[in-house]
Order: structure tokens, then sequence, then C-alpha cells
């Protein structure tokens, strides 16, 4: 291009390539919130979780961000499934079936308990990374203008990324080898090994984030600009992980998720319920549902969230710290809450579908 286009009125800045450079075009909310919630929190959540763990015990830590973080993020799900019509309409069988089911395959395999802690572990991992990839999503519908031509390849970037921090960090490959080793598949752990495992990763990775950053060009010229909102989101991403690389500790490094997938999750089924009630007829929701998701309801919200972290922390009290050490984190109500979380947001969040991205 030639000239910049403006936007309200102000100038934009083109990039050196001559496609404009827009920061305010985009967001799902608004620069800020999308930095303090969405986007940026990634990176100053490592920077908080390092900065803590100077002053407590990384246990102690794991186990507050646990009571804190992901036991209260599951709670939004069920509000969603339970308190909204058409969620129960759309997805009976799914809703009422995979809780029972859960139950009956852990009562199953109660003598091989590692079964389960195996699915819960690459569940988590799939789960953790499909949300990153829902925001990319999102960010791409928000931008508008031509979709991308190869929207793929940010799941590849996101996957190969993960790969690469995984092979160079010693703690999340030490949980991966666990996890491995307790279903019969001998992952060798032994430096040669290990030097193996790198070199496939970044062999993988390179020619990933080529075609990413190629992608990124070329969108970015069939849309009339660059997507800075998904941009800064992927940068935050890989950046405060690459922060949290510094430390081996497997407690810091789920602190960290913690804290910035909870608190995306929380935020942003609070926003799609406000959406939901505003776009939507009354009979469509419960009149609980209604009352949550109108600005005025966000301390019933967080209330009722408080509450459910509250009977999880009864009913499994082995996610508080005992004498300087936690006991197995995934019992039975951890293994319900969670697979049923992941299993849930599986259906609850297809971006694809045109009702979920109007009302994001």
């Amino acid at each position: 291009m030639s000239e910049s286009r403006t936007f309200d009125s102000r100038p934009i800045s083109p990039s050196p390539a001559g496609i404009p450079w827009d920061p305010r075009r985009g967001w799902l909310v608004s620069p800020l919130h999308d930095l303090a919630v969405y986007a940026g929190i990634t990176l100053y959540s490592a920077v908080l979780v390092l900065g803590l763990s100077r002053f407590m015990a990384p246990i102690q830590l794991f186990a507050y961000l646990n009571i804190g973080f992901t036991i209260v993020h599951h709670g939004p799900t069920w509000i969603r499934v339970f308190l909204d019509k058409e969620v129960l309409r759309e997805h009976k069988k799914q809703v009422l079936l995979f809780p029972p089911a859960v139950v009956l395959f852990v009562y199953l395999t109660r003598g091989q308990p590692f079964i389960v802690l195996f699915i819960v572990y690459f569940w988590d991992r799939y789960h953790a990374i499909m949300q990153n990839y829902g925001f990319l999503r999102l960010y791409d519908a928000k931008f508008g203008g031509a979709p991308s031509r190869f929207p793929k390849i940010d799941l590849a970037a996101l996957f190969a990324s993960a790969f690469v921090l995984l092979t160079f960090n010693a703690g999340l490959q030490s949980e991966l080898f666990h996890h491995l080793s307790v279903v019969g598949v001998s992952a060798a752990s032994d430096p040669q090994s290990v030097y193996a495992l790198r070199g496939l990763a970044i062999i993988i990775a390179v020619p990933i984030f080529a075609a990413y950053a190629w992608s990124i060009f070329d969108d970015a010229r069939r849309r009339g600009g660059y997507n800075v909102p998904k941009l800064t989101y992927f940068a935050s991403l890989v950046g405060g992980h690459l922060l949290m690389n510094t430390t081996s500790s497997l407690l810091l490094l789920s602190c960290h998720e913690k804290i910035y997938h909870s608190t995306q999750y929380v935020v942003l089924v609070q926003h799609y319920n406000q959406n939901r009630v505003k776009k939507s007829e009354a009979s469509e929701t419960t009149r609980l549902f209604r009352w949550i998701a109108t600005p005025s309801g966000m301390p019933l919200y967080l209330g009722l969230l408080a509450v459910y972290a509250a009977v999880m922390v009864v009913l499994d009290p082995s996610v508080l710290p005992s004498r300087g050490y936690l006991a197995p984190q995934y019992t039975y109500p951890a293994v319900l809450a969670g697979l049923t979380h992941y299993y849930y947001d599986s259906f609850l969040w297809r971006v694809r579908r045109k009702s979920v991205r109007s009302r994001l």
C-alpha cells in the first residue's frame, strides 16, 4: 500500500512493507482489558510466580494456587452447563452421561490408578494448548477481513513451541517420562536421548515457525493490516514460558499455568455469559444465570466460585499442603471435576460456531 489508512480518524502507521500496523484494531474487549487478563497475562504471571517463589516454598505456592485458580476455574463450566437451557437442550446426553461414565471408569481401574493419572496428564496438556488455540481463533474472528488461509498453522505453532520448551526443561521432561513409564512405555532419559529429542524438536519446529511467520505476512496483506492483538497473545505466551524455563521446578511451572489459564477462563466465561443474556430471550436461560450474568452479578459469580472451591477442598483435602508435602494430586473428586471440565469444554467453546463467536 502506498498510503496509510485511517481508523477512528487517526493515522495508522504502516509497516516497512507498507502494510498498516494498527494497535487499536481487533481486541476482544479493549487493549487494556486484553493485556490484563487475556493476551498479556502469560508474561506477567511468570514474573509474579518467579518473584513469589523467593518468599514462599514452591510446594505451598502450588497448593494455594491450585485452590485459588485451578479448582475455582472448573466452577464456570458447571454454571454454563446447568444454568443455560441451550446447553442442556443441545448436549443433554453428553452432559448427563459423562460424569457417571468417569465414575465407572475410575471404579473399574481402581487397582491401577496410574491409568487415570496418565489420561488426566495428557488430556490436561492438550486442553491447555487448545484454550490458547481458541484465543488465537477468536482474535482472528474479531480482526475481520478475509479469513486466514491456513488456520491450522496456529495450532501447529503452539504444539511445536510446547514441544521445544518441553525438551529443554528437565522438570517438564521428568514428568513426561514418569507418566510414560507408569503405563509401560520405557522412555530413555539418558543425556544422549535427551539431546536427540531436542534435535528432533528443533527439526520439527523450524519449518513450522517459518511457515507461521509467512502466514502472518500473508494474512496481513490479504486483510489490510497486521493482527496486533493476536501477535501480542502469541508473543506473550511464548515469552512467558521462555521466562519460566529459567526454572526446572515442576511446581513453579505448574503455578504459572494455573494463574494465566484459569484467569483467562473465569473472565472469558463471564464475558460470554453477559453477552449471552443480552442477545437472547429470557426463556432461554435460568433466572440465576441471568442474575449472575449482569454487571452487578459479578460478586455473586465470584461468590459461587468460592463456595465451589470450598466444597471441593472438603471433598478432597489432598489439595492442602500437609507437613511440607502434597498428597497425590489426582484423587477421585479432582479426577471427576477435571475430566468433566475438559470434556464439556470440548463442545462448549467451538469457536467455529457463529453463536459462540458472536457472544465473545
